[in-house]
């Protein structure tokens, strides 16, 4: 009697390679993929790293608005002196003219 049994394949499992995946090459292939996701941020390292540069644009946004202002006070205190030179020297040479 001719049941269809004489054309069957058996099938055999795939050695495993001990990483659960059952398949040929998946346990390497999984931890490729694990050591890589090691070194990968998570959403916490990244809120993280934008809360760390916030900071620093604040702090160095600050430190340039007192460097500013201490520039624009050294430039006037500048600027007054050499205006008060000029009318000294002018003074002088207007007394100078009279006598």
């Amino acid at each position: 009697m001719n049941d269809g049994r004489e054309n069957v394949v058996p099938i055999t499992p795939a050695p495993s390679s001990g990483g659960g995946g059952g398949g040929s090459g998946h346990g390497e292939r999984l931890a490729r993929i694990e050591a890589k996701l090691e070194h990968m941020a998570t959403r916490e390292d990244v809120a993280e790293v934008k809360t760390m540069v916030e900071s620093v644009r604040t702090a160095v946004e600050s430190k340039e608005a007192r460097t500013m202002r201490w520039l624009a006070g050294i430039v006037a205190t500048a600027a007054i002196t050499l205006i008060a030179a000029m009318i000294g020297l002018v003074a002088s040479m207007i007394g100078m003219a009279t006598n």
